[in-house]
This record gives C-alpha cells, structure tokens and sequence, in this order.
C-alpha cells in the first residue's frame, strides 16, 4: 500500500467531516483549534506542492462551512446583524416610499389640475400642448428612465451641461450618485412622467362642468381665483379624489423608473419597497421574506387609499 505523501492533507477532510457533525460553541471551537493545527502541518509540507494548494482551498471551505453552522446557531450574532441590517433597508425603503407618494400627491394633482386649467380657457395651441403635455404617459417607463438617467449624467448630462454654459459650475452635482439629491432626482422625474395622465383628467371633468354654472357665477360678479376655487373646483371634486387614489396605488407600484436610473442606490438609498422586495427574492433568492414584503406593499395601499376615502365621505357629509 503506498504511503500518503502528505498526512496532513487527507486529516483535512476528516476534519471537515468532524465540523460537520458536532454542534455547539465549544464543540466548534475546539474542532476550529484542530482544523488550524491541521493547516499548519499541511502547509508546511513539501511533498507535494498540488497539496498546499488544495490545503489552503479547503481551509476556504471549513471557513464558509463553519460560518454557516454558526450562523445557525446564532453564533457571534451574525444572524442578529443581518436582521438588522434588513430591518434598517426595509425602513428606509418605506421612507422612500412615503416620500414618492407625497411627491405625486403635492406634484403632480397640483400641476395636472393647473395646466388642465390652463388648457380649459380655450388658448390657442392647447390640443398640441395636451398632446405634448401626454406624451410621457404614452412612451414606456423605460424610455422615461433612459431620458432623465442621460438628462441627470455627471459628464454629457444636459443639466449639469445648461448649469456650465450659464456659469453655474459650482452648482453642477452628480444628481443620481449623491445620496443627498438622489431622492429629489428620482422626484422631479416622477413628477413629469405621471402629470400628463392628471392633467387629461381633470381637463375632461372641467369641460363636463355646465356653462350655465360658469354663466351663473359670471353673473354674480364671481371671476378668476374666486370662481376657480369657490366653484370649479367643488364641482370636479370627486375626480380630484379619484385622481388622490390612483396616485397613491401608483406610489406603491413604482419599479421600473428607479431601477433604471439608480437601481436603489446610491447604498440603498433610493431603494422602494418594490425594488426591495425585488432584491430580497430574485436576487437573494429569499422568496419568503420577498413574498412578505409585497403583502407588506398591499396593506400599505389598502390602509392609505381607505383612509383616503373615509375623509373624502366625511368632507362630503
């Protein structure tokens, strides 16, 4: 029978076998003593130079073995840490969360109601303005995504670029990479992409309004802010109130503009709850703790939108 030229490497894997099998911090700790007593006699053997290398690969092995029989016996809290980890990215995606929908709250009902206004007075020009003003709800998201990533660019970027002709450099920002503007970025371009839809909206609600009511109002000396606030809009208040729940349900469906332009970056800072529940069960392969956060988004919704409701029947009463 021929001799093993290295002794130290065949004990590697009786080692590996030993980890394998015993539980426990102390049982651990000990088999770890012996693996790197293991590893100093296998290195430091010159029989076979293929050995050493394969020693040191194993020693790899044991490390990762040893590290997943630890994390699940809780050892060292690196369980614990990486729960804590996720607690804090799921907070901050519901951050972002909120911060979406009381963008397309404060954004885009108020600048789709004010051009559908606009449009409603019969200017010349409104049927190419309502067209242009459309156009991003009609062109995909991904389309959307690729105009404001070259918009927002650090080097060719057309913002940074107008900032530089008008002598503005030192206002030039890496607006997608600093995670101080990334949020405000990923805003203004939600805001452009959705206004449009709003603003046919309304505008079809204020050309169903009558103009007896308008002649009326005329009539009793109410014009301009008094007749906008006191009567028009009053009377589109319900399609105000639907226009607040589709806003709302589509805050919590955003997905693609952000994945796009930052992926959730910068260090997570733009990540939605979409983009985290995304992570979490295709790319982590997580698929429970990703099915928890989509029913997560759900309740969210549903909770928002019927409180919605509930104060728009209580304002109605």
């Amino acid at each position: 029978m021929l001799e093993n030229p290295n002794p130290g490497f065949s004990s590697f894997i009786g080692c590996e076998a030993r980890l394998r099998h015993k539980g426990g911090t102390r049982h651990a700790n000990a088999a770890w003593n012996e693996a790197g007593n293991i590893y100093r006699l296998a290195a430091g053997t010159d029989h076979l130079p293929g050995d050493r290398d394969r020693s040191h690969r194993l020693v790899i092995v044991l490390f990762i073995n040893g590290l997943e029989r630890h994390r699940s016996h809780g050892f060292c809290g690196a369980q614990e840490l990486h729960k804590n980890f996720e607690r804090r990215y799921l907070l901050l995606s519901v951050k972002n969360n909120v911060i979406i929908m009381v963008t397309g709250l404060v954004g885009q009902i108020p600048l789709g109601l004010l051009l559908a206004l606009l449009l409603n007075r019969g200017l010349r020009g409104s049927g190419f303005f309502r067209t242009v003003g459309f156009m991003p709800v009609v062109i995909s998201s991904v389309m959307v995504s690729l105009i404001w990533g070259m918009i927002y660019n650090t080097e060719y970027g057309m913002l940074n670029n107008l900032l530089g002709m008008f002598g503005l450099d030192s206002w030039q920002q890496n607006w997608l990479g600093d995670s101080r503007l990334s949020m405000l970025s990923i805003s203004v371009a939600y805001i452009w992409q959705n206004c449009g839809l709003y603003m046919v909206i309304f505008l079809a609600a204020l050309q169903n309004i009558p103009d007896e009511v308008n002649e009326a109002a005329e009539l009793d000396g109410a014009t301009g802010f008094k007749r906008t606030f006191r009567i028009t809009i009053p009377m589109i208040r319900s399609t105000l109130m639907v226009g607040v729940v589709y806003s709302i349900s589509n805050s919590f469906r955003v997905f693609d503009l952000i994945q796009i332009l930052t992926g959730g970056g910068p260090a997570h800072q733009t990540e939605v709850m979409t983009i985290h529940m995304y992570n979490s069960a295709f790319m982590n392969m997580r698929y429970g703790y990703g099915s928890a956060v989509s029913i997560l988004i759900l309740l969210f919704s549903l909770v928002v939108i019927t409180l919605v409701n509930r104060l728009g029947r209580e304002k109605d009463a």
